[in-house]
């Protein structure tokens, strides 16, 4: 009988362990993977050749990109792809080695600030280089970020 008591403490100090572990998980799962965030934006920002993402970011459905032109030549972007949605830029974005432009793409699905809303996506370049056109550069790692609002 005098080792019942231990027991009961033991198993209710389990019970909130426990517990304790469970509301820890849930408050500190946020959507992106830190690992996968940190490999998308060393990726997209260093090693992404010719062109490269230098940030972004997405507010309710319009995805925004800062590109840069990490190459040696002067290029012109014709198509970005991201997943499903399609921007096609006409006679391109033009721009000499170094440079960045900002790109607004319209119709992602939506991104909402609740919950720690998140998104990841596959970027895939179209452009031309002046003696090669119509190149493709598929990224190796998506793109992820947490929502915004504006």
């Amino acid at each position: 009988m005098k080792g019942q008591g231990t027991a009961e403490y033991v198993v209710l100090l389990a019970i909130v362990l426990v517990i304790a572990l469970i509301g820890t998980m849930l408050l500190t799962n946020t959507g992106v993977d830190a690992a996968a965030q940190a490999e998308s934006e060393s990726y997209w920002k260093g090693m992404a050749r010719p062109l490269g993402i230098d940030q972004w970011g997405q507010a309710n459905e319009v995805l925004y990109l800062s590109i840069s032109n990490n190459g040696y030549d002067h290029l012109f972007q014709r198509q970005v792809k991201v997943d499903n949605v399609t921007a096609d830029l006409g006679s391109g974005l033009s721009w000499k080695s170094g440079g960045i432009k900002a790109l607004s793409i319209p119709g992602m699905p939506r991104c909402g600030v609740n919950n720690f809303d998140s998104f990841a996506y596959n970027v895939t370049f179209v452009y031309d280089s002046l003696s090669i056109p119509g190149q493709v550069e598929r990224g190796e790692k998506q793109i992820v970020g947490y929502c915004q609002t504006l």
